[in-house]
């Protein structure tokens, strides 16, 4: 008869590879988007909108995270000017989070998957933004931007993007 010691059990699933990655990966974080510790410098379309009204659109600087909230949920600018939501951040997470659920276990114990995987999460976002129908803007916003496409500008909202695997 074999028996087994509960003890030397536990000490070679320890060992084993599978849990030692398993404990090692399951700490890691990744995220992917627009974080408040980007500052968003406002373009030529914001200066415009501040020729125009007289003011700065917001009397207080703008970071990527703040920026992309305002996009993303919609709002009331400081002119009593409503911003329709355009939840491109919304349909990106449910995609993202479909494309984890589909992740094969082995994939999730490969390291370079938290990377790839961030990487792909930022390619989702930007394809919310670009491909995706929202609320069109306003007569005088798509003049002042020279096009009338929703949440394209200058770019720099985009290039803020990042991906952090910790």
């Amino acid at each position: 008869m074999f028996k087994l010691d509960k003890n030397e059990f536990i000490k070679e699933l320890n060992n084993c590879d599978f849990v030692k990655n398993t404990k090692l990966l399951s700490n890691k974080k990744v995220e992917a988007g627009f974080f408040s510790d980007t500052a968003h410098v406002p373009n030529e379309t914001a200066n415009k909108y501040d020729s125009i009204f007289g003011q700065p659109i917001t009397s207080r600087p703008l970071n990527a995270a703040d920026l992309a909230t305002i996009l993303n949920d919609g709002g009331i600018s400081e002119h009593g000017k409503v911003i329709p939501p355009r939840p491109f951040f919304d349909r990106a997470i449910d995609e993202i989070q479909n494309n984890f659920e589909n992740s094969a276990a082995e994939d999730i114990l490969d390291k370079k998957f938290y990377k790839n995987f961030g990487e792909k999460s930022l390619a989702t976002i930007y394809q919310k933004i670009d491909k995706e129908n929202y609320t069109p803007l306003s007569k005088i916003t798509s003049e002042l931007k020279g096009n009338d496409k929703p949440l394209i500008d200058g770019g720099e909202l985009i290039a803020s993007a990042k991906v952090k695997v910790t």
